[in-house]
Formats: C-alpha cells, sequence, structure tokens
C-alpha cells in the first residue's frame, strides 16, 4: 500500500537540490529542498517563503530529501510551531512556521 501523507502541513511543493539545480539557479547549499511553489494562504505563505527559496533545516534537523521531511512531518502536528532554516540566495534565514492540518485530511 502507499503511505499516508502526513497530517502536518507546510504548504509548499518541493525538490531535492542536486548539483545541477544549483547550478542551474546559483543556490548556496548542495543539499536541502528547493521550493517550487508555495500553496497561497498556507502556513509557508504566511511564514513568508517564497519559490526559489531552499529548505535546509526543520526543526533543527537538516533535511536533503523529500523522505527526512516527511518523516518530521509525521512526527508532528498541526498548530505545532517548529522554525525552518532557508536560504534565499546567499542569504540563510529563520523562518517560523505554525502548521496547519493538511486539506482533506481525516
Amino acid at each position: 500500500g502507499t503511505a499516508a501523507e502526513p497530517e502536518a502541513f507546510i504548504g509548499v511543493t518541493y525538490v531535492p537540490v542536486t548539483l545541477s539545480l544549483q547550478r542551474a539557479h546559483d543556490l548556496t547549499p548542495a543539499t536541502g529542498l528547493f521550493v517550487k511553489s508555495v500553496y497561497s494562504g498556507s502556513p509557508a505563505a504566511r511564514a513568508g517563503l517564497l519559490s526559489g527559496d531552499v529548505i535546509v533545516a526543520f526543526d533543527g534537523h537538516r533535511v536533503g530529501s523529500a523522505s527526512e521531511i516527511v518523516v518530521l512531518l509525521e512526527a508532528a502536528h498541526p498548530g505545532q510551531r517548529v522554525t525552518l532554516l532557508v536560504y534565499r540566495g546567499s542569504l540563510e534565514v529563520s523562518r517560523a512556521v505554525i502548521l496547519a492540518k493538511r486539506p482533506g485530511s481525516q
């Protein structure tokens, strides 16, 4: 069977940073999650995340793959405040995000 998506929700679509992606977008971190889009009205949008940002840590845990952030989201719960460490260009910024309940989750 397929694993259910975590109930806790940030509200971004992302792909892992690869060498070619890093070169194409002149990204500073070699690993992380490249934000492709931010859902309007989502926790990420409220926290000021933008497409093109690179998430490198979730509440102090380094993230470089989808599976790593999914494990962290599964352990979290809606309403929890987490800190995302994000690169925007060469600038490292910290963003506080209040996780929401995934739309459509029971």
